[in-house]
């Protein structure tokens, strides 16, 4: 059961993407929906894929502030995302911290860390950490993935999300499919 519960919490994460989609210094909006759509973990037979609403601010001094909701095991959830966007030439990084608080689910609210390194081109890979509750945070998660933004500001993207600290391993993630728009 821990197995299932870890691997479903991945998704309760949107990385702020508008802040990835803009330039250096300029302020922007988005809206996104990010739904799982497959595990790879043949051990999970009634997989139910959840979701995740999110709307994001850029600010221009990097700092991204999102109000998120979404549901993990049925469970209805509002979330809180802060992150700071360093942008370099052609590599930059994301510092994030979020708290999702569990409608009906009090003693597992989580709180998520993120490191994410990312490309100008949207290609993003990631480090991070899960406290539920407020205990000691494990940081044993990973992502990677890919967003393709379209010239009238919507954009499409697909990420792998999967824990090595636990059972079911690196190798048996989550895929989720992200939509977006931008102004």
């Amino acid at each position: 059961m821990k197995k299932i519960l870890l691997i479903t919490t991945l998704i309760g994460f949107i990385f702020a993407n508008t802040g990835m989609l803009t330039s250096k210094e300029e302020p922007g909006m988005g809206a996104w929906l990010s739904y799982e759509i497959a595990t790879l973990d043949s051990d999970v037979d009634d997989f139910k894929g959840d979701f995740n609403i999110g709307f994001d601010y850029m600010t221009t001094i990097g700092l991204e502030v999102a109000l998120n909701m979404g549901e993990t095991n049925s469970n209805a959830w509002k979330g809180l995302e802060l992150t700071y966007h360093y942008k370099m030439e052609k590599w930059n990084v994301g510092l994030s911290w979020s708290r999702d608080l569990f409608d009906d689910f009090e003693e597992n609210d989580e709180d998520k860390l993120w490191f994410t390194g990312y490309s100008n081109n949207a290609l993003y890979g990631g480090f991070g950490g899960l406290s539920v509750n407020g205990n000691d945070f494990e940081f044993d998660l990973i992502q990677v993935g890919k967003i393709w933004t379209f010239e009238m500001g919507a954009s499409v993207g697909v990420s792998y999300e999967a824990s090595f600290g636990s059972d079911a391993g690196i190798d048996k993630g989550i895929l989720a499919v992200d939509l977006g728009y931008t102004f």
